[in-house]
């Protein structure tokens, strides 16, 4: 039996809360006991259980009391009753009200341990339904994240085989291009997509204020906080919670950060008090994080657990074939009597984009406004060089991906002349990658061969 199955007895006399814990733990199971249904609503609003075991006649509060108001907390265990022989009938109603079974006194351990066994798999089995369910999707996840080239896809491929996983996804890309939609559709594939999605800008949250913001606080913890305060985390438990441009956090807070990734337990500013939260933590950066371990701004233990998977967003230079359907998009999205002429798409594919989509959504809606019925060349704020604006004439049918490796071969050549044959150094003068410059080259010199 998984450790990770945690059971809550809840039982008013000490001797049976021993003797249950102790045969449960030597099940395997995880064990937290409480003296009464009021201790055991407190317990279960910190954290989450696969099965509480009740019983029927407690003092205040009865086991059949309890249930229905834990079922507000724990809306995915299952509940079994101890009854004694006067309270049956009470056991009874409770499996009609959704209780899985029930077990009389003086219970034989065989028996216990045989139901208690039966109420996990019925959970594990209703996680792995719920995860299946969560893969009939009710429009596409992906229908945001525009474009049909091949670097785009690949990228939705990856982000669709890590979706239903529990590892914590790192997503690279440069500012602009569109990593906040890939999250959430990893989250609306996964089977958390019916809980909460909890976005957080790490470069937007005053220093002093991260603990606060992440992890919540108590009344009266300092001055100003003048209400309880629950924090992203239990905001987004049992869900997603997004950490944008998480480059940014201090360093100060970091080691906070991992503790809680690590145990799931979170303490509120004012609290002793551990909360147990789950919650899938999917970070972004237009930032290299291994650069910042390097220089001592970012801890590299925290740097390995955030990356479990890492899912890189192509810049949309790299995508150049996607331009014209994003255009078209953009501009039918909010200016639909407008449309896009041949010239205008072919001087948006030759520019290089360094603010990315993000950039390219501003100067189309920039283009409608001043532009008629029609937009065109001449209402866009940036250039083309000269050279480039011949290449492609968009009045006969074109073979794209000709066009775009004559452009590449064109820049590869001058850099190699410009670097005298050092290839590093032309990598770095097209700001390419030595891998990514090296197979563009011996690609180009397969074609001449």
């Amino acid at each position: 039996m998984s450790k990770k199955n945690r059971i809550l007895i809840v039982d008013d006399e000490e001797k049976i809360r021993i003797i249950l814990r102790m045969l449960l733990e030597k099940e395997g199971y995880e064990v937290i006991d409480a003296d009464s249904g009021n201790e055991a609503i407190k317990i279960c609003g910190k954290n989450q259980f696969d099965v509480v075991l009740l019983d029927m006649n407690m003092p205040l509060l009865n086991g059949l009391e309890a249930m229905q108001k834990l079922k507000v907390l724990q809306k995915h265990a299952q509940y079994v009753f101890i009854t004694a022989h006067g309270t049956i009938k009470h056991a009874v109603q409770a499996m009609k009200d959704g209780a899985y079974n029930f077990v009389s006194k003086p219970f034989d351990n065989n028996e216990i341990l045989a139901i208690l066994n039966g109420a996990v798999r019925v959970v594990e089995l209703n996680r792995k339904l719920s995860a299946l369910e969560s893969q009939i999707y009710e429009d596409d996840p992906f229908r945001e994240i525009i474009g049909s080239s091949k670097a785009i896809k690949d990228t939705c491929n990856l982000a669709e085989k890590v979706a239903n996983t529990e590892l914590s996804v790192l997503v690279q890309g440069s500012s602009g291009v569109g990593k906040e939609l890939i999250v959430r559709a990893i989250h609306k594939i996964s089977s958390r997509r019916n809980r909460k999605f909890i976005a957080v800008n790490c470069a937007a949250i005053p220093k002093d204020l991260f603990e606060s913001e992440f992890f919540g606080h108590e009344k009266g913890a300092f001055t100003g906080a003048v209400t309880n305060h629950n924090g992203k985390f239990i905001e987004a438990d049992g869900g997603t919670l997004f950490l944008d441009e998480i480059g940014e956090m201090p360093l100060e807070f970091q080691a906070k950060l991992l503790r809680v990734l690590e145990n799931g337990e979170v303490y509120k500013i004012g609290s002793s008090d551990p909360q147990h939260v789950d919650v899938r933590v999917i970070s972004a950066t237009n930032k290299s994080l291994k650069d910042k371990v390097t220089n001592g701004d970012f801890r590299e233990d925290l740097y390995y657990r955030l990356n479990n998977f890492e899912l890189v967003i192509p810049d949309l230079k790299d995508r150049r074939e996607d331009i014209p359907e994003l255009a078209r998009y953009f501009l039918k999205k909010k200016y639909p009597d407008k449309a896009i002429n041949d010239d205008t798409l072919r001087k948006l594919m030759l520019f290089d984009w360094p603010g990315n989509i993000r950039q390219l959504k501003s100067e189309i809606n920039r283009a409608a406004v001043l532009s008629d019925d029609v937009i065109n060349p001449e209402t866009f704020s940036f250039s083309v060089k000269p050279e480039l604006e011949c290449i492609i004439d968009l009045n006969g049918e074109i073979d794209l991906e000709a066009v775009l490796n004559e452009i590449r071969s064109k820049y590869i050549t001058q850099a190699i002349l410009k670097a005298r044959g050092n290839k590093k150094r032309a990598a770095e003068l097209l700001g390419l990658s030595y891998r990514v410059f090296n197979y563009q080259y011996e690609k180009l010199n397969e074609g001449e061969s």
